[in-house]
């Protein structure tokens, strides 16, 4: 789902009688006390709003997600609720309260909608700060990779395995935090093999592709190898982890040095020792989370760089920014231009 990534602070003091300038006349009212204010996002299955309860003097903004009326997939979000609300950690998304809420439209149309109040992370996804800029580069990408890996051990400690580790499910908080998001694939089964084929193909595991039983745990590592890589270089290693791929054949043959040849990106031999045993066609091979930390390239994370890499988050955010006026602008002149036409 496309978010809005405007920057809002989260939490602010505000005069009562400033309170009206500050926010927006809202564009619907849930429950009678949740304003919600602005469009964040629009997909198949739920519309996101920013939005925040008038009665709380600290102001403090959250994201609601607005099942559709005609979508029957509020057991799937039902699924997300409780395992987000299993997790108790700071790279992962929170989740407040969810259920059956009256939404109160502007125009005073009133229907019921099944609801879930959650975190508000104003910076957006971390892969639209690579779309236009490139990869972050390996010094940068393992202090992400060390939030992401405190995010996952988190849910596995919970018995919960996420099923669906992405570029487009890590977001960043307001202080550009790295956030683990959207569990709606999650289960909480750890232990003995799964049989279910869910999450992004581009990153799925090569047993799910064969439709093989497969450990959750194992094929979150395999995902999340391919998230590390993608932060990286800003592109993916192969198109699907598939016997016929151009390049993940050589995985399946364990030649890696003939799909390391294929590659045009000059990446450190640490790095690749361990996404070479994250992406394994065994998954028996792949390391534990535990096993990560230890690997020689995460030993040489440099966490004197983490001011730096938030100035770079800021950099990169600027010109996505600019880059959405600029298509928002276009926008404008093609549809001024149509009118005249008219």
């Amino acid at each position: 789902m496309e978010e809005d990534n405007n920057s809002v602070v989260t939490e602010m003091e505000i005069d009562d009688e400033e309170e009206d300038n500050i926010f927006p006349t809202p564009l619907a009212i849930l429950d009678g006390k949740y304003h919600l204010f602005q469009k964040l996002g629009e997909g198949s299955t739920a519309s996101v709003y920013l939005g925040h309860s008038p009665c709380d003097k600290t102001h403090t903004l959250y994201s609601f997600k607005i099942v559709n009326p005609d979508k029957n997939d509020k057991t799937l979000f039902e699924r997300e609720v409780e395992m987000l609300g299993q997790i108790d950690h700071e790279n992962v998304m929170k989740v407040y309260h969810s259920g059956m809420g009256k939404l109160q439209k502007a125009n005073g149309e009133i229907n019921e909608r099944y609801y879930i109040m959650l975190e508000y992370l104003p910076h957006g996804e971390l892969l639209d700060y690579i779309y236009l800029n490139g990869g972050f580069g390996e010094e940068y990408a393992r202090l992400i990779m060390n939030d992401l890996l405190n995010g996952l051990e988190a849910c596995h400690a919970s018995v919960i395995v996420n099923r669906d580790i992405n570029g487009d499910n890590i977001m960043l908080d307001k202080d550009y935090k790295v956030k683990l998001v959207d569990f709606g694939f999650a289960t909480n089964k750890t232990q003995g093999k799964l049989t279910t084929f869910l999450g992004t193909l581009n990153y799925a595991a090569p047993e799910l592709h064969l439709h093989q039983p497969y450990y959750g745990v194992c094929s979150d590592i395999f995902s999340l190898g391919v998230t590390i890589y993608v932060i990286i270089t800003g592109s993916l290693p192969f198109k699907y982890p598939v016997i016929n791929d151009s390049l993940y054949k050589y995985i399946f043959r364990n030649d890696y040095n003939s799909f390391w040849a294929k590659k045009k990106f000059q990446l450190s031999p640490s790095f690749k020792e361990l996404f070479n045993s994250m992406i394994a066609m065994n998954y028996t091979q792949r390391p534990s989370i535990a096993e990560i930390r230890k690997s020689k390239w995460m030993r040489e994370m440099k966490e004197e760089l983490i001011p730096q890499l938030k100035t770079e988050y800021m950099r990169r955010e600027l010109i996505v920014k600019q880059k959405r006026e600029e298509i928002i602008m276009k926008k404008n002149i093609v549809g001024n231009q149509c009118n005249k036409e008219n």
